[in-house]
């Protein structure tokens, strides 16, 4: 997600550093920028979602230490 925001922003650079004669097309790349970024943004605090049929096994790893209110009874 980083590498795609910074992407996006030197693709706005390089579009934006031409002649004063393509005004309108730098304008209309950074508002494009603009846009990608805010959609990148609000992807990233978006949790993951599986969905399984019953019964299927799986297996999860985690990154992190996992904790739970009470022991599981499964």
């Amino acid at each position: 997600s980083a590498a795609l925001l910074a992407l996006v922003g030197s693709a706005t650079t390089l579009s934006t550093a031409t002649t004063a004669g393509s005004l309108a097309g730098g304008s209309i790349a950074l508002e494009l920028s603009r846009v990608a970024a805010g959609q990148l943004e609000r992807g990233r605090g978006r949790q993951p979602v599986l969905i399984l049929r019953p019964g299927y096994s799986f297996l999860v790893y985690v990154s992190k230490d996992m904790t739970f209110a009470a022991p599981y009874a499964g």
